[in-house]
């Protein structure tokens, strides 16, 4: 109740509104019998690299108009590993984190900000690269480019400086902050 849910689309390089990558956003009949609902505070995430070029999205990235909300690092982040080392992995399992590092700086410095709230300035601050063409994740380089915009339902990548100040703006007239 009340946090926010991040969830690794998944590193098939497939669309994830044709095939179901699980688990996902739906609540399960079980819970709600015929229920066509969407958990509020679910945000899929896909991997991207740090190439704005036609390598912008993770050639194993999966995604989906209707069903990846958007999209962040995901591509050779320096992690920790066991015996105080560390290595460098790629994923979705690595920017779905790299994304709930973003709404912890919501969270962490507006208090009274619900995670619905929350997720709304996440999606609406993503950075969008709406004239960008690129390699739709797994297939072959020399197919036709697509636009990025077209792999998430926002287009963009999270941005963690405009969402921290679209809240800032927002914190005056709902209250994010304690007074």
């Amino acid at each position: 109740k009340g946090v926010l849910l991040f969830h690794a689309a998944g590193n098939e390089a497939s669309n994830n509104d044709i095939n179901d990558n699980f688990p996902n956003a739906k609540v399960a009949d079980a819970v709600v019998k015929n229920s066509p609902e969407k958990i509020p505070t679910w945000i899929e995430v896909g991997a991207s690299s740090k190439n704005k070029t036609l390598d912008l999205p993770a050639n194993f990235s999966n995604f989906g108009k209707a069903s990846v909300d958007l999209f962040s690092p995901g591509v050779d982040l320096n992690s920790t590993t066991p015996e105080n080392t560390y290595s460098v992995y790629s994923g979705t399992s690595m920017a779905s984190p790299c994304a709930a590092g973003v709404g912890a700086l919501l969270l962490s410095n507006f208090s009274k900000m619900t995670a619905v709230q929350a997720k709304a300035i996440l999606l609406n601050q993503t950075r969008k690269y709406d004239a960008l063409l690129v390699h739709l994740p797994g297939n072959d380089i020399l197919d036709l480019p697509i636009p990025f915009a077209s792999l998430s339902a926002t287009g963009g990548v999270i941005d963690a400086f405009s969402s921290i100040v679209l809240a800032k703006q927002l914190s005056k007239e709902l209250h994010y902050q304690d007074e």
